[in-house]
């Protein structure tokens, strides 16, 4: 099997083609279905990727996408037993482990690899091209933590929670990149342009999408501004996520950066994109994102840090939570749709565990060798 990208009038979208190079039609109807409520091309991706792998699972097992509901296994054990599948092994890896929990996805990836699964299934459903599903179960909402005067007589309200998700244990911190991994990794760029990318996204918390999706138009260095604009159908085939427009401002620093690439690197060319390639065949052409992470890829050869683009984004976000600001704020500047996406950069890095808890301990006045003697009077008294 495999996944075909199409060019349609509403711009790229993917679709499953079987051993024979027929369309799996179920998956790529509902993928069709996706495409028409404009989720973004990178979501119709990884989507039909995912299903890809259940087809091919479904296959090795003599089944397709609707014969799970006439098995004399029930539909929900043959999902849990895909589930399994899934974390035994991770098929898509390369590398042999001699621990093979190494080799394993996390529940969080399963999860993710699973919301195709179950919202193509629940399209078919509504449909009413399969049987009834039902993936969710009704729970009274519950807050054992505080109960107030009367706690018994309220009103709980009742919320629907997924039956096949699995719990997932959360990491201990989110991948970001510090101010001085990244001024590491801004000085082992070779040209204006690359380091102008690189400042966007830490400085101002752009996406790589957004960042390759600007027009010159759109930025404003006299009032060190830049505008977010949605646009589709680009041909580097990116887009701003969720279409979350706004307004961003750069440092003094990236602007005179800024206007020293438009005024040398893109003085001779004649395009409305900002980022280009300025070597090579595509000379001029608009930058692709499978360039820029192979110049990440160059950059952490360089550098020894192990660093993607997303990582920018975070370090932009954690490094402002941790000075202060409100988390509404970063919303607003990250452009968020909801808080919730935005919580994730609450985390207290490992580093500032170390100096939250010295910092109490010295506010304290107390040494190890006091600490100490308090213990074994402790000890002592019992």
């Amino acid at each position: 099997m495999k996944v075909q990208d199409i060019i349609t009038d509403r711009g790229k979208m993917y679709i499953i083609l079987d051993d024979n190079y027929d369309e799996i039609l179920q998956a790529n109807k509902y993928l069709k279905y996706l495409d028409i409520r404009d989720r973004s091309p990178y979501t119709l991706k990884s989507y039909a990727y995912h299903l890809k792998i259940y087809c091919e699972y479904l296959k090795s097992n003599n089944m397709d996408v609707c014969s799970i509901f006439s098995q004399k296994k029930g539909y929900l054990d043959i999902l849990v037993d895909y589930m399994n599948w899934l974390k035994i092994k991770n098929h898509d890896c390369k590398i042999e482990y001699i621990d093979e929990t190494k080799n394993q996805r996390k529940n969080k990836t399963i999860n993710v690899m699973m919301i195709p699964v179950v919202g193509m299934y629940e399209y078919l459903s509504r449909n009413n091209e399969i049987p009834r599903v039902h993936f969710t179960k009704e729970v009274l909402n519950i807050n054992p933590s505080y109960k107030g005067f009367l706690y018994e007589t309220t009103y709980k309200g009742k919320s629907n929670i997924n039956i096949l998700k699995l719990k997932e244990i959360k990491d201990e911190d989110v991948e970001f990149v510090t101010r001085k991994q990244y001024f590491q990794l801004y000085y082992a760029c070779n040209n204006t342009r690359d380091k102008l990318i690189l400042a966007l996204m830490f400085e101002c918390g752009l996406r790589l999408g957004e960042t390759l999706g600007l027009f010159i138009e759109d930025c404003e260095p006299w009032d060190a501004k830049i505008n977010i604009v949605y646009r589709e159908n680009l041909e580097n085939n990116v887009r701003v996520k969720n279409k979350s427009e706004g307004i961003i401002y750069m440092p003094d620093y990236v602007v005179e950066l800024m206007i020293e690439y438009l005024t040398t690197d893109l003085a001779d060319i004649q395009t409305e994109f900002l980022f280009v390639n300025l070597y090579g065949q595509n000379y001029g052409r608009p930058m692709k994102e499978n360039t820029v992470e192979k110049l990440f890829k160059r950059l952490e050869r360089k550098t020894g840090i192990k660093v993607h683009p997303h990582m920018l984004r975070h370090g932009f976000a954690t490094e402002r939570y941790e000075a202060g600001e409100d988390i509404i704020d970063i919303k607003e500047m990250l452009r968020h749709k909801s808080i919730r996406s935005s919580i994730i950069y609450t985390h207290v890095t490992n580093n500032k565990k170390r100096k939250l808890t010295e910092k109490f301990y010295k506010s304290k006045n107390e040494t190890t060798e006091y600490l100490k003697c308090l213990v074994d009077e402790a000890i002592y008294d019992k």
